[in-house]
């Protein structure tokens, strides 16, 4: 989750926050985009992973800002332009990191497990950029893929109702699929459409996943819980904070 690696970020830069409240900062504990799952459901609901990123960072007195989106593919065969945006990401990620912003990405890493979001601790000579992610290694390498955002100080932390005003407002948005970045579209869907998608596939896929039941007999169960076990969680996050700020 994305939200494990702004935790992480957060503390080093003196603000501690939990996992469940940036998720609920954030908006996505409230409503995960779902994908089109065209290929497989077990990750159709991690396709919101970053939003929102901006929101729980103002909502903590702190900057988010982007300092280079997905990139290439992996497996992409350009290689001529691999190595252009290799180069181009590793010199706005060490200007970031030499202006003492903690740099987050989405992932890409070569070492470990490829969409695992982590904190990116160096950039090599060739622009190869090391970082820290759910492995507990903190030089695994990340090739030219993967979002990344440089987390620093900002202004003072807003006073909890204005920040609870903002993030209603916002979850509200996300919930009815209306206003950027929460625009519905083919390729994902937020709130109640987002909940159609889900129940017409456990009403229309006989196993929920084929290509995983295709590939195993029995394995797209996994894709089912991990998807009911992400907006379920979801949700408790969500019930709690309320209760508390009630």
């Amino acid at each position: 989750s994305f939200a494990v690696a702004f935790v992480e970020a957060a503390r080093l830069l003196g603000r501690d926050v939990d996992y469940d409240t940036v998720r609920v900062l954030s908006g996505n504990a409230f409503s995960h985009r779902l994908g089109s799952a065209v290929s497989c459901a077990a990750w159709w609901h991690a396709a919101s992973r970053e939003h929102g990123i901006r929101d729980v960072a103002r909502s903590l007195g702190l900057r988010a800002r982007q300092i280079s989106d997905e990139g290439l593919p992996r497996d992409s065969d350009d290689v001529a332009e691999m190595e252009r945006q290799q180069h181009a990401r590793a010199e706005k990620t060490r200007a970031a990191l030499d202006a003492g912003e903690v740099v987050l990405t989405s992932g890409g890493w070569e070492d470990a497990v490829w969409f695992w979001p982590g904190i990116v601790t160096g950039v090599d000579e060739d622009g190869t950029l090391r970082g820290a992610c759910l492995n507990g290694e903190s030089d695994n390498r990340a090739g030219p893929s993967g979002a990344i955002w440089g987390i620093s100080i900002a202004a003072p932390t807003p006073a909890p109702d204005a920040i609870d005003r903002e993030f209603l407002r916002r979850a509200v948005r996300q919930l009815r699929g209306e206003g950027e970045p929460f625009v519905s579209d083919d390729d994902g869907v937020y709130g109640l459409a987002a909940m159609d998608r889900w129940a017409n596939r456990m009403a229309t896929v006989e196993h929920f996943c084929d290509p995983c039941q295709s590939r195993e007999a029995g394995s797209a169960v996994g894709c089912a819980w991990l998807t009911a076990v992400t907006l379920t969680e979801g949700a408790a996050a969500v019930a709690s904070y309320l209760r508390e700020r009630a």
